[in-house]
């Protein structure tokens, strides 16, 4: 690799080819992020969610 490099995951990349990859990342999880979210959390990322809009 030549010129800067920036930190991926567990390797390094071209600092210019990072926000493809980052990207390509989004892309994959957007549609399931809200239920990635339930599943890891357990649902209580709704409470959170719904404390601070309350807050708000």
């Amino acid at each position: 690799m030549t010129g800067p490099a920036a930190t991926f995951g567990f390797r390094d990349v071209a600092a210019d080819e990072k926000p493809r990859l980052v990207r390509g990342v989004f892309d994959s999880v957007a549609r399931r992020y809200d239920l990635m979210n339930d599943l890891m959390s357990g649902g209580v990322h709704r409470l959170w969610k719904d404390a601070v809009a309350a807050r708000l």
